[in-house]
Protein backbone atom coordinates (compact mmCIF):
# COMPACT_ATOMS: atom_id res chain seq x y z
CA UNK A 1 0.00 0.00 0.00
CA UNK A 2 1.16 3.49 -0.94
CA UNK A 3 1.95 5.90 1.37
CA UNK A 4 0.64 9.46 0.85
CA UNK A 5 2.05 13.07 0.95
CA UNK A 6 0.77 14.75 4.26
CA UNK A 7 -1.02 18.31 1.97
CA UNK A 8 -2.23 16.77 -0.97
CA UNK A 9 -2.66 13.27 -0.27
CA UNK A 10 -0.68 11.98 -3.78
CA UNK A 11 0.21 8.64 -3.70
CA UNK A 12 3.67 7.88 -3.37
CA UNK A 13 4.49 4.25 -4.00
CA UNK A 14 6.74 1.87 -1.82
CA UNK A 15 10.04 0.48 -3.11
CA UNK A 16 8.84 -3.32 -4.10
CA UNK A 17 5.56 -1.38 -6.12
CA UNK A 18 5.45 -1.17 -10.04
CA UNK A 19 3.77 2.22 -10.80
CA UNK A 20 0.51 2.17 -13.03
CA UNK A 21 -0.32 4.51 -15.76
CA UNK A 22 -3.73 4.82 -13.75
CA UNK A 23 -1.85 5.45 -10.51
CA UNK A 24 0.42 8.18 -11.98
CA UNK A 25 -2.97 9.79 -13.70
CA UNK A 26 -4.62 9.76 -10.22
CA UNK A 27 -1.68 11.42 -8.66
CA UNK A 28 -2.24 14.25 -11.63
CA UNK A 29 -6.09 14.44 -10.72
CA UNK A 30 -5.42 14.80 -7.37
CA UNK A 31 -2.79 17.66 -8.02
CA UNK A 32 -4.97 19.22 -10.67
CA UNK A 33 -8.03 19.63 -7.91
CA UNK A 34 -5.88 21.19 -5.68
CA UNK A 35 -3.59 23.54 -7.84
CA UNK A 36 -5.05 26.94 -7.81
CA UNK A 37 -6.00 28.31 -11.76
CA UNK A 38 -4.24 31.47 -13.27
CA UNK A 39 -7.65 32.94 -12.62
CA UNK A 40 -7.55 32.26 -9.11
CA UNK A 41 -3.94 33.76 -8.89
CA UNK A 42 -5.13 36.38 -10.55
CA UNK A 43 -8.09 37.40 -8.82
CA UNK A 44 -6.37 36.78 -5.29
CA UNK A 45 -3.20 39.13 -6.24
CA UNK A 46 -5.72 41.65 -7.02
CA UNK A 47 -7.56 41.37 -4.18
CA UNK A 48 -4.33 41.29 -2.02
CA UNK A 49 -2.98 45.11 -3.54
CA UNK A 50 -5.30 47.04 -1.84
CA UNK A 51 -4.74 45.32 1.57
CA UNK A 52 -1.01 46.19 1.66
CA UNK A 53 0.85 48.45 4.06
CA UNK A 54 2.73 51.45 1.97
CA UNK A 55 4.08 53.31 5.11
CA UNK A 56 4.77 53.10 8.56
CA UNK A 57 6.37 55.16 10.84
CA UNK A 58 6.88 57.06 14.06
CA UNK A 59 7.95 60.60 15.61
CA UNK A 60 7.80 62.51 18.62
CA UNK A 61 3.74 63.11 18.19
CA UNK A 62 2.54 59.57 18.11
CA UNK A 63 2.94 56.68 15.34
CA UNK A 64 0.57 55.76 12.03
CA UNK A 65 0.17 53.72 9.03
CA UNK A 66 -0.58 53.99 5.58
CA UNK A 67 -2.73 51.47 3.38
CA UNK A 68 -2.62 51.29 -0.54
CA UNK A 69 -6.52 52.37 -0.23
CA UNK A 70 -5.91 55.42 1.20
CA UNK A 71 -6.60 54.53 5.13
CA UNK A 72 -4.62 55.72 7.67
CA UNK A 73 -4.38 55.28 11.33
CA UNK A 74 -2.33 57.59 13.39
CA UNK A 75 -2.16 56.50 17.60
CA UNK A 76 -0.35 58.74 20.23
CA UNK A 77 -0.31 60.19 23.62
CA UNK A 78 -0.84 63.50 25.49
CA UNK A 79 -0.04 64.59 28.92
CA UNK A 80 -3.04 66.53 29.51
CA UNK A 81 -2.60 69.14 32.06
CA UNK A 82 -5.57 69.54 34.30
CA UNK A 83 -5.31 73.29 35.09
CA UNK A 84 -5.23 74.68 31.64
CA UNK A 85 -8.41 75.30 30.47
CA UNK A 86 -8.08 75.81 26.91
CA UNK A 87 -7.44 73.77 23.86
CA UNK A 88 -4.13 71.40 24.41
CA UNK A 89 -3.05 70.06 21.24
CA UNK A 90 -0.88 67.43 19.56
CA UNK A 91 0.12 67.16 15.64
CA UNK A 92 -0.98 63.94 14.20
CA UNK A 93 2.38 61.74 13.27
CA UNK A 94 1.53 62.35 9.35
CA UNK A 95 -0.53 64.32 7.92
CA UNK A 96 -4.51 63.16 6.49
CA UNK A 97 -5.65 64.79 3.22
CA UNK A 98 -7.21 67.89 4.72
CA UNK A 99 -10.04 67.84 1.50
CA UNK A 100 -11.63 64.38 3.50
CA UNK A 101 -13.71 65.40 6.25
CA UNK A 102 -13.43 62.00 7.43
CA UNK A 103 -11.61 61.46 10.66
CA UNK A 104 -12.70 59.82 13.26
CA UNK A 105 -10.92 59.26 16.49
CA UNK A 106 -10.89 58.06 20.33
CA UNK A 107 -9.31 57.92 22.99
CA UNK A 108 -8.30 56.02 26.31
CA UNK A 109 -7.29 56.69 29.65
CA UNK A 110 -3.74 55.61 30.93
CA UNK A 111 -2.59 55.66 34.73
CA UNK A 112 -4.36 54.50 38.04
CA UNK A 113 -8.24 54.00 37.54
CA UNK A 114 -9.65 56.15 40.39
CA UNK A 115 -8.34 58.91 40.90
CA UNK A 116 -7.32 59.25 36.72
CA UNK A 117 -11.21 58.84 35.96
CA UNK A 118 -12.50 61.18 38.68
CA UNK A 119 -9.94 63.81 37.20
CA UNK A 120 -11.08 63.50 33.83
CA UNK A 121 -15.15 62.81 34.60
CA UNK A 122 -15.30 65.83 36.87
CA UNK A 123 -13.39 68.32 34.87
CA UNK A 124 -15.49 67.26 31.39
CA UNK A 125 -12.41 66.79 29.71
CA UNK A 126 -13.39 66.67 25.96
CA UNK A 127 -11.27 65.19 22.94
CA UNK A 128 -11.76 66.45 19.34
CA UNK A 129 -10.20 65.35 15.99
CA UNK A 130 -9.27 68.47 13.67
CA UNK A 131 -7.54 67.80 10.27
CA UNK A 132 -3.90 68.27 11.37
CA UNK A 133 -4.21 67.63 15.10
CA UNK A 134 -6.05 66.31 18.16
CA UNK A 135 -7.33 68.75 20.46
CA UNK A 136 -8.33 67.98 23.93
CA UNK A 137 -10.51 70.39 26.12
CA UNK A 138 -11.17 70.51 29.82
CA UNK A 139 -14.72 72.47 30.94
CA UNK A 140 -14.30 72.74 34.59
CA UNK A 141 -11.47 73.15 37.15
CA UNK A 142 -13.05 71.78 39.84
CA UNK A 143 -11.02 68.65 40.34
CA UNK A 144 -7.81 68.44 42.15
CA UNK A 145 -7.57 64.70 42.63
CA UNK A 146 -4.86 64.40 39.54
CA UNK A 147 -2.55 67.12 38.31
CA UNK A 148 -1.83 65.30 34.72
CA UNK A 149 -3.80 62.67 32.83
CA UNK A 150 -2.49 60.81 30.33
CA UNK A 151 -4.58 60.22 26.89
CA UNK A 152 -4.06 57.65 24.51
CA UNK A 153 -5.50 59.02 21.12
CA UNK A 154 -5.99 57.56 17.74
CA UNK A 155 -7.19 58.56 14.41
CA UNK A 156 -8.38 57.23 11.37
CA UNK A 157 -9.38 58.66 8.49
CA UNK A 158 -7.66 59.04 4.55
CA UNK A 159 -4.06 59.95 3.25
CA UNK A 160 -4.65 59.95 -0.16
Amino acid sequence: MPEQTPKLGIKKPLGNETVSRAAFNENYDIIDQNAASQADLDAHLAESTQKHITESGSNANGEYIRFDDGTQICWGKIDVDMSILTDQTVDYPANFNVASDRIAGGYSLEGTLGSIIDAWVNSKGIVATGPSKWSVRIRSDESATAATVTLKLFAIGRWK
